[in-house]
């Protein structure tokens, strides 16, 4: 936004994902003033932005990725131009660090399609969501491996799992969203959504004829 407050112009758009150097936060602490590749300065919500070192603030020049406005950490281009958050960001409730029954947590090793995660060395099936064409694989493949560890709790019902990153991100929703996969058995109603985003927006897959 033009100025911190919701009420403000658009002073344009960036992509989740996005990094933009984050100046510091202003309007009590409610927004972070950030700098455009233009080196002018606009506004983005504290909510809609993870930063860097996961810091609950940005130290002074720290970069900062729109986050959950609607898709937080999500794949995508690096290219900013300016910034409200947008509505593509994946976001769910922070993961709760217990553990629980059949719970797998570590780093990604490959990526052998947007329905399917190597976490350490288990092979896990995703929850609500299909592949999309192997094309649209690498930037989700890239962004997702770049998450540190992943918490991925089981689904009793199915056997299947859902992921989340640190910073709560729902992993299958991101992929759906960007246009990676496309909903599958079980999707949750936030999945279906995320689907019609993509396809309005037309993302990944949806941008084919």
């Amino acid at each position: 936004m033009s100025r911190p407050s919701p009420d403000a112009q658009p002073a344009g758009e960036i992509r989740a994902g996005a990094e933009v150097k984050a100046i510091g936060l202003v309007a009590g602490k409610h927004w972070v003033e950030i700098e455009l590749p233009d080196h002018s300065q606009a506004y983005v919500p504290r909510e809609a932005v993870a930063y860097e070192t996961n810091s609950s603030e940005p130290p002074v020049g720290q970069q900062a990725s729109p986050a959950a406005a609607a898709p937080a950490a999500v794949p995508a281009s690096t290219a900013a131009s300016a910034v409200p958050p947008g509505p593509a960001a994946a976001s769910s409730p922070p993961v709760a660090p217990a553990s629980v029954a059949g719970q797998i947590r570590g780093k990604v090793a490959r990526v052998p399609n947007a329905a399917t995660l190597v976490v350490g060395d288990q092979r896990i099936r995703l929850s609500g969501i299909d592949p999309g064409p192997a094309e649209f694989l690498g930037p989700f493949e890239s962004w997702v491996r770049n998450q540190g560890d992943l918490v991925c709790d089981p689904d009793a019902q199915t056997g299947r799992y859902h992921c989340f990153t640190g910073s709560g991100v729902d992993v299958a929703q991101a992929a759906i969203l960007n246009g990676t996969g496309r909903v599958g058995d079980g999707a949750s109603p936030e999945y279906r959504d995320s689907e019609t985003q993509a396809r309005d927006a037309k993302r990944g897959l949806w941008a084919q004829p």
